[in-house]
């Protein structure tokens, strides 16, 4: 795909992750969408993509519910004639617990329900608008903790993406739409000194995720980004 001519939907787009890819798409030409939760860290990736690129808009959200995010389509529809090229599907919030660590079940559920229903409603909604126009499009299901801290749990929410990726990739296949996902190697953790901000690691998402949109061949894969 040619992301110079790609209209780009970024989730998270404030997070630290998120908004340095949003300027590396920026930079290369593309439409950005930039969507988030967080009115102060949205604005801040706003300006720093306005630079690059005037084609640049956003949507704050209310939250992730499937409500908000129908509402973030509503908008797409209504801006952009052509839907979208691609869903950078970010999620950056809390990871899943595991095993050994402190908490209850209804805290890995409720945790569990948190991180699937706004990964999968976006999933849905950008495979819905891209059959509804006919794209060739690419969604990359992508999860980063940006935290000060590492739980060492990451790879709860590796093997949930991995699911969603190589089932959605299966069932868009036949509507030419292609699904890959990028994590952080469970070799980068604060215990072999790589922080989550590290601009490093960065641009190894980055890098990959880019990779992914632009590599027509590669469907139904995770890479684990690693420095």
């Amino acid at each position: 795909m040619d992301i110079t001519h790609s209209v780009i939907l970024v989730t998270s787009a404030g997070s630290p992750v998120s908004k340095s890819m949003s300027c590396h798409f920026a930079a290369q030409g593309a439409q950005l969408i930039l969507a988030d939760t967080n009115s102060e860290a949205l604005n801040e990736a706003y300006l720093l993509c306005k630079v690059l690129n005037e084609n640049v808009h956003t949507v704050l959200l209310e939250d992730h519910s499937k409500a908000s995010i129908k509402q973030l389509f509503t908008y797409i529809d209504s801006h952009f004639l052509n839907g979208v090229d691609v869903l950078i599907n970010n999620w950056v919030g809390n990871e899943l617990p595991g095993l050994l660590e402190n908490g209850s079940a209804d805290m890995f559920s409720e945790r569990l329900t948190e991180v699937s229903a706004a990964l999968f409603n976006y999933g849905k909604q950008a495979a819905k608008n891209m059959r509804e126009h006919s794209k060739q499009g690419v969604i990359v299901n992508l999860a980063a903790n940006s935290s000060d801290t590492n739980s060492g749990t990451l790879e709860n929410t590796r093997a949930m993406l991995t699911g969603f990726t190589v089932s959605w990739a299966k069932e868009l296949t036949q509507f030419n739409i292609r699904v890959g996902g990028v994590t952080p190697s469970h070799h980068n953790s604060t215990h072999s000194g790589v922080h989550p901000s590290d601009s490093r690691l960065h641009y190894e998402l980055i890098r990959s995720t880019e990779y992914i949109v632009q590599n027509d061949y590669f469907n139904g894969r995770m890479i684990e980004a690693e420095i």
